[in-house]
């Protein structure tokens, strides 16, 4: 018998065992449409995800720079103190460019209330093309396997 290792995992959830439950697997290399939607009508989920490796010529790794923003301007930049942030902030590439900013507490993770020009200032990324984006994601741990984020 084949196996598929798989994780459920709860998302749009604030607290363990709520939310949204969600199939993963983690490797869908090789999985033909017919086996993936008989694997999904087995979880009977809303949703069912299979990772699947890049069908592109060329595959760009996946980037990570530093922030040069200080704790002080990212934190002014959220609407929090400089204590709520947590490890470093990175700006991270998987095909679209993004601000991650770890920080101490679930309650810094709900306190936050960005303020645009100073997101736009610190967050703003180059798009391909000409123009730019501003987008940061916050999230803060729950227990030790589980996230919240905004």
């Amino acid at each position: 018998m084949t196996s598929y290792p798989f994780r459920i995992i709860n998302v749009f959830a604030e607290e363990r065992l709520a939310g949204n439950p969600l199939a993963v697997f983690e490797d869908g290399h090789g999985l033909d449409d017919a086996t993936m939607q008989a694997l999904a009508l087995q979880f009977n989920l809303s949703e069912t995800t299979f990772i699947l490796p890049s069908t592109r010529a060329t595959v760009t790794p996946a980037r990570i720079s530093s922030v040069t923003a200080s704790r002080d301007e990212l934190a002014a930049m959220l609407g929090l103190v400089a204590s709520d942030i947590g490890s470093e902030p990175l700006f991270v590439d998987t095909g679209s460019e993004q601000l991650l900013v770890p920080l101490m507490s679930v309650a810094a993770v709900r306190r936050c209330q960005p303020t645009a020009d100073l997101l736009v200032k610190h967050g703003s990324v180059a798009l391909p093309g000409g123009g730019s984006r501003a987008m940061a994601y916050v999230w803060a741990e729950v227990a030790p396997d589980g996230a919240l984020a905004r």
